[in-house]
């Protein structure tokens, strides 16, 4: 009797040990989603506050500077707010990359941040960047100054 008393103790715990672990492990996945997303939300707001700024300081100096200044300029800035800056043109050609050569970079035309920027005004997108190796978010959003540059500023 003492056996069997034994033997379904055990049983119990190993019961309530395997769904004490169990509801460990949901609590744990629920905690990292939750900072997934919001550590996303942030990333995004901030994005969207720097895109308010750089907006109005590249229409600025879009029409005063040479194409080559202008680059200078959009480099200066990004390191500044330590912020990858791209400008697309509408065809979809990246006109200045603040990271890269842009001759070594493809169509943007296709990208969901870019398609939903020029269809709705603004897009984001949370991808992998093959760039630069790691989940990326991005913002884009319309960027156009009359009679010089019409397409999409993307974070």
């Amino acid at each position: 009797m003492k056996r069997k008393k034994s033997s379904l103790l055990w049983q119990l715990f190993w019961s309530y040990f395997g769904l004490v672990i169990l509801t460990i492990l949901i609590v744990v996945s629920i905690t990292l989603k939750l900072v997934h997303d919001n550590a996303i939300d942030v990333t995004t707001n901030n994005l969207m506050h720097k895109s308010i700024v750089l907006e109005d300081l590249f229409s600025d100096r879009i029409l005063s500077l040479s194409k080559s200044e202008f680059e200078s300029y959009v480099v200066s800035i990004a390191e500044e707010t330590q912020t990858r800056v791209t400008l697309i043109l509408r065809n979809g050609a990246v006109y200045i990359d603040s990271n890269r050569q842009i001759e070594s970079m493809d169509n943007h035309l296709a990208r969901p941040e870019i398609k939903d920027a020029f269809a709705l005004g603004k897009g984001i997108s949370v991808r992998y960047s093959d760039v630069l190796k790691e989940t990326m978010v991005y913002y884009a959003f319309r960027f156009s100054v009359p009679n010089d540059f019409d397409g999409v500023l993307r974070l």
